[in-house]
């Protein structure tokens, strides 16, 4: 007999399952630490009486005034590079400590220089700029030397809690929310991070094709609808009378800059 249909080897072997050994290794101390552990993590004091402004105004406005320590917010956007976009945004501009955490700690710095400087990401990848930007990158550069911003990959979210901690972050910014797990579980587990940890969470997400957001305990949820590349998008926060906040915001998302 031959092997398995290509297809099917493909759809379970490909080559997007490959994870660094340092995210794996955090899975597993992760899953040690909660079978040896008789006690749920100390919850941080989250009794702060005003949010935290991300520094965006248009997003500060959908949220009631910014983040809040001890809860976090899901950015659902039907285009990944706008939510790319508003996440890098807010690292540049919160005034606030701030830890930046994704994939790739690299594509993480490189985003958020891009967009300090106002220069396409590939560009500064592949070290190919025009003079003119090569004198903006050099701006962005120092712009960011007075920034508390702060960047780690991790390869779970209880490793994740764990630098936060260490780090003294105030907001937690999270990328590529799906190395996480399900997406079931990841407004529960931002939401459980946040409230340990006492930071004020903003993560990305995909959509659930078909399903809408589920109301969960200390999360919440908001959609960002894009109208067209690099163009206009919409901010909407759904709220438990069934009104709508709307927050719009220009999206310059080959910059990585949201204003």
């Amino acid at each position: 007999m031959g092997g398995l249909p290509e297809d099917l080897t493909h759809a379970w072997w490909g080559g997007e399952r490959a994870v660094p050994i340092a995210h794996a290794l955090d899975a597993l101390l992760g899953q040690m630490d909660r079978r040896l552990a008789h006690e749920e993590p100390v919850v941080a004091d989250t009794d702060d009486l005003l949010p935290l402004g991300t520094g965006l105004l248009p997003l500060d406005r959908v949220l009631g005034g910014g983040v809040w320590r001890g809860r976090a917010v899901i950015v659902e956007a039907d285009i990944e590079a706008q939510a790319t976009a508003l996440l890098s945004t807010v690292a540049r501009h919160v005034p606030h400590r701030c830890l930046v955490d994704g994939r790739d700690v690299v594509a993480v710095a490189t985003g958020i220089l891009a967009g300090s400087a106002g220069v396409p990401e590939v560009s500064v990848t592949d070290a190919r700029l025009s003079e003119r930007e090569w004198a903006a990158v050099v701006s962005g550069l120092r712009s960011l030397r007075g920034r508390d911003v702060s960047v780690c990959s991790t390869g779970s979210l209880d490793a994740l809690r764990e630098v936060a901690v260490g780090a003294g972050a105030d907001v937690l910014v999270v990328h590529d929310t799906a190395r996480f797990g399900p997406p079931a579980q990841l407004g529960p587990g931002l939401a459980r991070l946040a409230r340990t940890a006492g930071v004020a969470v903003l993560a990305s997400a995909t959509p659930t094709e078909g399903v809408p957001s589920r109301a969960d305990d200390g999360v919440t949820h908001l959609h960002m609808h894009g109208f067209d590349l690099g163009g206009r998008a919409s901010l909407v926060r759904p709220d438990p009378d069934d009104l709508l906040a709307v927050a719009q915001v220009d999206v310059e998302c080959l910059f990585g800059i949201v204003r």
